[in-house]
């Protein structure tokens, strides 16, 4: 009566990137994204995007982030030593390390996420008035 399907397109993203950062990839400095970006390579430095913008930043498994990120939405499979910053919404799958405070609109968490910071919603009058520059370390 009842089959199991195979809910793998929750998994990954079908998303389409504007620009991607190699697994093979090391950036040193701030990133400014005004199209959405998928990282597996390894940043140091901070990501910032406008929120106008609506860039939604995608770290795969390979990738490492030194840095604090800004973005409309942030997914995470890799490893975050930061703040993260998103004002729509923030997802960590079970591979995501997160060592930083996170202040999202939205937020999902899969079972074996681990994140260690404090947890932070906005509010809704508060994402009109909070701006990244206030966020970001500089």
């Amino acid at each position: 009566m009842f089959s199991l399907k195979n809910s793998n397109n929750l998994l990954h993203s079908s998303e389409k990137f504007d620009t991607l950062i190699g697994e093979s990839s090391e950036i040193h400095g701030r990133l400014v994204l005004t199209g959405s970006t998928r990282i597996d390579g390894k940043v140091f430095g901070n990501i910032e995007a406008p929120p106008e913008k609506k860039v939604q930043i995608f770290i795969g498994q390979t990738g490492e982030i030194s840095g604090d990120i800004s973005a409309y939405q942030v997914t995470v499979e890799g490893k975050v030593e930061g703040n993260v910053m998103a004002t729509e919404r923030a997802i960590f799958r079970k591979t995501a390390v997160i060592h930083g405070d996170i202040t999202y609109g939205d937020l999902l968490v899969a079972h074996g996420a681990k994140l260690m910071g404090l947890i932070m919603p906005l509010k809704t009058s508060a994402r009109s008035v909070l701006e990244p520059s206030n966020f970001i370390a500089r």
